[in-house]
């Protein structure tokens, strides 16, 4: 991860905790924090310390986190808090825990597993598909996942909006990121976007990728599988690709059914409350 991904997610996460303190217009105190999703640089959980989280639980499938890449992420942390583009960055970030990351020493990351480096910043790690036992009933105030709900399928995304109500306090809220375009068309410009809206569930099947199987669900399903898990939404963001792009896919029959509007969402950001 280079600076300027970096600033990106923090960016990212600025809007998160936008969500969060929705209209109170401040976050809750020491709040506790679930990310869906570690992947590789736990630049939201560390944002999340930096910004009052008393504790903050990251869980993903697979093990992707490294002692280099966390000791990465924690350079750039410390780099940017003397520089003082971290504040800049990341507003609600407390002066008395940027001072903390400027007075931790980075040390040799080999040295240190992923767990020992994070557990400073009050980061825990939890690895397997038992994620939602990691964290007791009725324990977090936000839950979040970024560029992640889009390779779960349906009955497993309603499954994981329902853990992640038993899992939040009556006050809590969740917000997620969702990317909605064919991830191949990311590597191949020649792909419109809406590319694999033209294969039949079956054809689909034997062109997807294994390693990151996209679900090809469109936002009206997240929307549903939200309300059916007990969830309220109060913000929809949603970006749409262009209405020619979307008219050159012949569109497979499963996806005939939804709306013009409902095809054209590229990019969606949503946040739900208890209900």
């Amino acid at each position: 991860m280079g600076r300027e991904q970096f600033l990106a997610t923090l960016g990212f996460a600025t809007r998160y905790l936008d969500l969060l303190a929705n209209d109170r217009g401040i976050l809750p105190e020491a709040y506790h924090v679930l990310e869906i999703g570690t992947g590789w640089h736990p630049v939201q959980p560390i944002a999340h310390f930096l910004c009052g989280a008393d504790h903050i639980r990251t869980v993903d499938i697979d093990p992707l986190l490294n002692s280099a890449n966390v000791g990465k992420t924690l350079q750039h942390f410390r780099e940017s808090a003397l520089d003082g583009t971290l504040l800049q960055a990341l507003p609600r970030a407390r002066l008395d825990r940027i001072a903390h990351v400027r007075m931790q020493a980075l040390g040799d990351p080999r040295s240190a597993s992923s767990a020992d480096l994070l557990q400073p910043y009050r980061v825990f790690t939890f690895t397997g598909p038992d994620w939602h036992k990691a964290e007791p009933p009725s324990s977090l105030d936000f839950s979040f996942s970024h560029s992640v709900l889009e390779y779960i399928p349906l009955a497993s995304l309603r499954r994981l909006f329902r853990e992640l109500r038993s899992l939040t306090k009556t006050t809590g809220v969740m917000a997620h990121f969702v990317s909605l375009k064919d991830q191949f068309s990311v590597f191949d410009s020649d792909l419109s976007p809406f590319n694999y809206l033209r294969y039949s569930s079956r054809m689909w099947k034997y062109l997807d990728s294994p390693l990151i199987p996209q679900s090809r669900l469109r936002s009206s399903d997240y929307l549903s599988a939200l309300s059916d898990g007990g969830w309220t939404l109060f913000h929809q963001d949603s970006q749409l690709g262009k209405l020619e792009d979307l008219a050159s896919i012949p569109l497979a029959a499963e996806f005939q059914s939804y709306t013009t509007e409902d095809l054209r969402v590229l990019r969606l950001w949503l946040a739900a409350r208890l209900r």
